[in-house]
């Protein structure tokens, strides 16, 4: 979340937060879109949403200002963590033992 907290400003250390989310994810990003739908709680509710392939991706995102809500979205659709990936990987294959 922002360490500033006026809402709808461009904030640096949600750019920041950009920068990295870009720098972590893995493929190419296609363009983000996000509006602003509401109010939850103390941060502004989000709908962001990207076309890829073809398909529409969308989610609703709780943050502080529209840059955020999009790296929240990177992190979440583009960053892939490669040892849970390997643990999927390896509880996915078959135990022969028990045949």
């Amino acid at each position: 979340m922002c360490l500033e907290s006026e809402p709808e400003n461009d904030h640096g250390c949600c750019r920041l937060h950009m920068l990295v989310a870009r720098e972590y994810a893995q493929g190419t990003i296609p363009k983000i879109y996000v509006r602003r739908v509401g109010m939850q709680h103390y941060d502004t509710l989000y709908a962001v949403w990207m076309e890829r392939n073809g398909k529409r991706i969308a989610d609703c995102i709780e943050a502080c200002c529209g840059t955020d809500a999009k790296a929240t979205f990177v992190g979440k659709h583009f960053i892939v963590d490669e040892s849970e990936a390997e643990l999927n990987r390896m509880y996915a294959l078959e135990d022969k033992r028990r045949k």
